[in-house]
């Protein structure tokens, strides 16, 4: 009998300590948790554990092709669109797009979820369908829950654009869009140090500007801010972009944006003057710097993005 009870004993701390290593090994592609085993051991563990599983798990994201993260993109999107009973969906597409100068406009930081997803979802439209109007909200909801059901589309995904629309060409197409930002600081984007001077020196200008002209307390939070910063792919440029979400509400509007280009020599400036700035934009083959004021509000200009752009040669 105690033989036994020793036994029994055994196994279940054999049977443990297995599963105490499972969950301890490091995640690589094939143990990729998806998010609801990610939340479970989150709730589990301790925060540093937590951590450093989730580190564990960027290396993995890093680690994967473009084009792998949309194949495991796109598989997601397909499994849903299979499996869902709500609609009678014929076909579905998708498209991606990488922006990695995107900032964190309120942490003042590069985003580690700078991907676009652009889904077309083709639903049943003839005479006898139950879908009089496609709802895209409530699809929208179900693809993005679907898109971001693993931890590469959790932390990489950044905004999400829905078109719903019936075969054949009957009923309007409906259109959906939102913005996730990811809120765990445990995910970044690397930077090289001499990077990270100039974006902090024209972070500190950005402030001065505020400060300069929308310091009131009418202004809800910061009224410019970067939005993307840094060098685009195979590009010679750096480029810094600045939305203006209102106009100066006691000067005169056309006057200000007439006066961005004066300010946006100001950041130039501000990038330019230090000599191992030049050196490091030059090492990486900078050769001018473009500045673009996002200003939404001026009627003046046409179009519908309606922005003011000045560059200078270095």
């Amino acid at each position: 009998m105690i033989k036994s009870l020793l036994c029994l004993i055994f196994t279940l701390v054999f049977a443990l300590s297995a599963c105490s290593h499972k969950s301890s090994a490091p995640v690589s592609a094939d143990t990729m948790p998806d998010m609801e085993e990610l939340l479970a051991y989150s709730q589990s563990h301790s925060q540093e554990e937590y951590e450093k599983k989730l580190k564990e798990i960027q290396a993995v994201i890093d680690n994967t092709s473009y084009e792998e993260l949309c194949q495991i993109l796109t598989d997601s999107l397909a499994s849903w669109a299979d499996t869902q009973t709500d609609y009678e969906i014929t076909d579905t597409s998708i498209e991606f797009s990488e922006d990695p100068l995107l900032m964190d406009e309120q942490r003042k930081e590069k985003l580690y979820n700078n991907w676009t997803v652009s889904v077309n979802i083709q639903l049943a439209g003839d005479e006898k369908s139950k879908y009089d109007v496609p709802d895209a909200a409530a699809i929208y909801r179900q693809a993005a829950d679907a898109l971001r059901s693993t931890p590469y589309g959790a932390y990489k995904l950044h905004t999400l654009k829905i078109t719903a629309s019936s075969d054949p060409n009957r009923i309007l197409t409906s259109e959906q869009e939102g913005s996730f930002f990811l809120t765990d600081s445990a995910f970044s984007l690397p930077q090289e140090p001499e990077e990270l001077t100039i974006q902090k020196a024209v972070l500190e200008q950005v402030e001065a500007f505020n400060q300069e002209y929308f310091s009131d307390e009418r202004y809800r939070g910061q009224n410019v801010t970067l939005k993307r910063f840094g060098s685009p792919r195979d590009s010679s440029v750096l480029y810094l972009e600045f939305p203006i979400y209102a106009p100066p509400f006691d000067q005169d509007m056309a006057a200000f944006a007439d006066s961005l280009e004066a300010h946006g020599q100001e950041f130039f400036h501000v990038i330019t003057e230090n000599n191992e700035n030049l050196e490091y934009l030059k090492k990486c083959g900078i050769t001018s710097v473009t500045v673009r004021f996002v200003t939404s509000w001026d009627n003046r200009l046409e179009g519908p993005e309606r922005y003011r752009e000045f560059s200078w040669e270095l």
